[in-house]
């Protein structure tokens, strides 16, 4: 599954620790499933990082980053965002 890899390479942590395993997540108390959203990551990106020490960064199409964060100079999400969901 290609979202905890993603993850995993923006993150430098493996999925046991940045909590993301799919492109969506179930609620267990009520089974609802929904989109995993950026919120969703349970440790810091790169770009986090850079932002927070004034790095100029720009990401493109990076999935499962909906909406897209306010990070860097700019930042457009990916897969599986779509035209309404606050890509850019």
């Amino acid at each position: 599954m290609t979202p905890l890899a993603w993850t995993s390479m923006a993150t430098g942590v493996n999925p046991g620790k940045h909590g993301i395993y799919d492109f969506r997540k179930q609620d267990p108390s009520t089974y609802r499933v929904t989109p995993v959203q950026y919120d969703d990551i349970d440790r810091p990106t790169i770009w986090d990082v850079f932002d927070k020490q004034d790095q100029t960064t720009g990401v493109v199409n990076f999935p499962v980053a909906v909406p897209a964060p306010d990070v860097g100079d700019f930042f457009v999400s990916g897969f599986p965002a779509g035209p309404d969901d606050g890509i850019v």
